[in-house]
């Protein structure tokens, strides 16, 4: 009963995300929602897991235009929560510019990733786009001289990670990238999307924040990161990452021309999130779909890419996402070694909260025993 009553919720808050966005066909379907029992702490709770708080608020606006009804209680507290949202970015704009004052000062390229930029680029004016922290990306090369930039303004990057760099206050962090992909921790993934930051700098595109020009990726460098992302960092969990690409292949449709050059393993990520998409009802990129889908699907992908878009599988089924979309034996073993017997190297500075190597080991033969264990049931309640 609770899972089927999470399961509505879920729907609901996908159409007031929809009607947010302008979609009639959702907006027509929400109201026809709030005629009937609404369970709104529920609604509220999920919008807020799934950092879509903002959105639904848009969604319910526009219902209260069509003549639905919506208590007066609830309204207001998705109203003070789109106020935060946008405070917050707001704080985090101001603070990305004062790095990338002194980052320019020093002749260090910067890209912004994801938030700030889809912010300023994708998202409709009066929604603000739900941030947690600052992603950038910079050259190797240029890595420790953004890192002594950020302790000189007293951020400190010993609390969780080598590259997250916690804001005095610990109300966010910058995390500092060298590659599109996360690869500190797991080096293997760099081959999921084997890009140079030159290459993607000169496919970059610049943004205004106030009075300052920012630069972040290429449109179709934009989709095959937020792809990437959303696949190996979260495992397809939670929708912002939908209402992320959707928006932005919206604004920048996909074409078949321009997605050649890309990596397969960046195409298979792509295609992941599009067949995701999918089966939330929002095929918009068919003949995209088509184009890029696996030559070679593995026994099961297919049921288990719909649970784990479907929130019902753990976030981390991601490691399975990551050793299916690497290229080759070698960079597959690779992964494997690094995620099982990680190198002692690896704690030398920050990841505190990690534990010693050991208990590390000890974690992830856990995690990948209970992940089994889950997508195999799964898998066994489709089938029967």
């Amino acid at each position: 009963m609770v899972g089927s009553q999470k399961q509505t919720t879920s729907r609901w808050a996908w159409d007031a995300v929809l009607a947010g966005l302008s979609r009639d066909d959702a907006a027509d379907r929400l109201v026809e929602r709030l005629d009937g029992f609404v369970e709104w702490p529920a609604l509220l709770q999920e919008s807020r897991a799934d950092r879509l708080t903002p959105l639904v608020y848009a969604g319910l606006k526009q219902a209260l235009r069509d003549g639905a009804k919506v208590p007066g209680q609830y309204l207001q507290a998705f109203q003070r929560e789109t106020m935060r949202a946008g405070v917050r970015l707001a704080y985090l704009e101001e603070a990305y510019e004062r790095i990338v004052d002194r980052a320019d000062g020093a002749g260090i390229p910067i890209l912004v990733l994801k938030g700030l930029a889809l912010a300023a680029t994708v998202y409709p004016p009066g929604i603000p786009r739900p941030m947690d922290d600052i992603d950038l990306l910079v050259r190797e090369t240029d890595r420790e001289r953004l890192a002594e930039i950020l302790r000189a303004q007293g951020y400190r990057n010993d609390l969780r990670g080598e590259e997250d760099f916690f804001h005095p206050s610990r109300m966010f962090s910058v995390d500092v990238h060298t590659a599109p992909v996360n690869v500190t921790r797991i080096p293997a993934r760099r081959a999921l999307w084997p890009v140079t930051f030159d290459k993607l700098w000169e496919r970059h595109r610049t943004f205004k924040v106030g009075d300052n020009l920012l630069h972040t990726l290429g449109p179709l460098d934009t989709a095959l990161h937020l792809a990437t992302h959303a696949v190996h960092h979260y495992g397809l969990a939670g929708r912002l990452w939908m209402v992320d690409l959707l928006l932005c292949i919206e604004k920048w449709p996909l074409t078949i021309d321009t997605l050649g050059a890309a990596a397969p393993s960046a195409h298979r990520s792509l295609w992941y999130c599009l067949q995701a998409l999918a089966l939330q009802g929002l095929d918009f990129s068919p003949d995209i779909r088509t184009h890029i889908q696996p030559q070679r699907l593995h026994p099961g992908e297919q049921r288990i890419l719909a649970a784990a878009s479907q929130g019902k599988l753990p976030e981390a089924i991601r490691y399975g996402f990551t050793f299916l979309c690497l290229p080759g034996i070698r960079s597959r073993a690779g992964f494997l070694r690094q995620i099982l017997f990680p190198q002692r190297d690896m704690y030398r500075r920050g990841f505190a909260d990690t534990g010693g190597v050991t208990p590390r080991w000890i974690s992830y033969w856990q995690m990948a025993a209970g992940l089994a264990t889950k997508t195999i049931a799964v898998g066994f309640r489709r089938h029967t």
